[in-house]
């Protein structure tokens, strides 16, 4: 049985509360420019278009080296220090936005938005790791990933609220949730106890792995990297294709912005109510919930028209990302001591950032390949990939990464 106590300690509400705070800014970082680009582009004649488009994968690019920097350079004493460093960098670009007159204003304060949400990443998902142990560090997991996805729900609502009703630079206010953390974040002391720190070999589980001297399972890592890419991936392509999809077939745009808030709301209730959802699931977890994922990128290009198809595939779509995300997190944090599971974390969420940045060249590359640029393709390309996942992830159903891990019962 994999941690047989329910928590490490009696956690405080405050402390649940502090945990929890911090996940509202990890998945929000360059939300607030997507709304604005076109004013960008009026406001900023001279500049190239191409400059322009950076300004939306800018951050995601500058938090993947800071998501490994810190991954590597933190330690039990400094972890605190340092999400509260990268909060109050957030927080200062969130501020700095309004005062840029200039595009290299933009590029600069964007670079340091990444830098700080960057730090932050690795700490923040080893943190419900620390505090709690077995079926409720599921839990905790699942709950961290939905106030993500919530947050990026409630994000994409008030950068339109504020587009619509302010000026051009008010959508970056959306970023002073970091205030949030930041005022909790005092509350949190570490456990007075971590057991295995230090002790490569000591665990209270057993896996059929080796632990290398780094403390971790590189194997295990790389396995859980790649499933990580695939997922986000055969994700990020609804948000990323499917609004230009449906406008391109007469759905207006603040319709095409309801479906992608609905995707990331269903990814988000999903993961708060994971345990009952894996408990249906069963052993069949993993290779069942990517054939949602893979049913909903068939189902969206050829039932564009049908609004309520494209919500069925949606929440398709949204169960997978809710079931898979958090049980990749729960499995990192066991295939190295605790006093590793940081570093962990930066290799494991650098991917997810990565693969945000890398899909549009992917697209792009399929694309050339078979000369053809319909989005439809794209996501008929995505699809095909997709069924290939079903198949690993079928065959390999009884391994820790792909299936559920050995002696959790569901």
């Amino acid at each position: 049985m994999i941690d047989s106590n329910t928590t490490g300690e009696n956690i405080p509400l405050k402390r649940q509360l502090a945990i929890w705070s911090i996940f509202l800014v990890t998945s929000i970082a360059g939300m607030a420019i997507t709304p604005i680009l076109p004013e960008i582009k009026s406001h900023f004649k001279d500049i190239d278009r191409t400059d322009i488009d950076l300004l939306t994968s800018l951050p995601n690019m500058i938090i993947i080296p800071f998501v490994l920097l810190s991954g590597n350079i933190v330690n039990i004493k400094n972890r605190l220090q340092l999400i509260r460093l990268g909060l109050l960098i957030f927080l200062a670009s969130a501020i700095a936005y309004q005062f840029a007159n200039t595009f290299l204003h933009l590029l600069i304060i964007s670079v340091c938005l990444g830098a700080g949400i960057g730090m932050v990443i690795p700490m923040a998902n080893a943190l419900p790791s620390e505090f709690y142990f077995g079926r409720e560090r599921q839990r905790q997991l699942g709950i961290c990933a939905g106030i993500a996805d919530a947050s990026q729900v409630f994000c994409l609502f008030m950068t339109g609220i504020l587009y619509s009703n302010f000026n051009w630079k008010s959508p970056f206010l959306v970023y002073l949730i970091a205030v949030v953390p930041l005022i909790f974040l005092f509350m949190i002391k570490r456990p007075s106890k971590e057991p295995g720190i230090g002790k490569v070999h000591h665990r209270p589980h057993k896996y059929p792995f080796k632990i290398n001297q780094c403390g971790f399972s590189v194997k295990m890592l790389i396995s859980l990297i790649v499933q990580y890419f695939f997922l986000c991936y055969i994700q990020y392509i609804i948000p990323l294709a499917l609004p230009f999809l449906m406008i391109r077939n007469g759905y207006d745009e603040s319709f095409a912005a309801i479906c992608i808030a609905y995707f990331f709301l269903i990814q988000s209730l999903v993961d708060m109510t994971l345990l009952p959802v894996m408990k249906l699931f069963g052993k069949n977890l993993i290779w069942l919930s990517f054939l949602m994922n893979t049913a909903a990128l068939f189902l969206l290009p050829l039932f564009i028209k049908s609004g309520i198809v494209i919500f069925v595939a949606l929440t398709l779509a949204g169960i997978t990302g809710g079931i898979i995300e958090p049980s990749i997190w729960y499995k990192a944090s066991h295939i190295g001591i605790p006093s590793k599971r940081v570093k962990i974390y930066s290799y494991v969420m650098a991917v997810s950032f990565f693969t945000i940045w890398v899909t549009p060249f992917v697209i792009k590359g399929f694309n050339l390949l078979f000369n053809d640029a319909t989005l439809k393709f794209s996501f008929y390309i995505s699809g095909i990939i997709g069924l290939i996942i079903v198949l690993v992830s079928l065959f390999f159903r009884k391994d820790f990464v792909w299936g559920v891990p050995p002696g959790e019962t569901l």
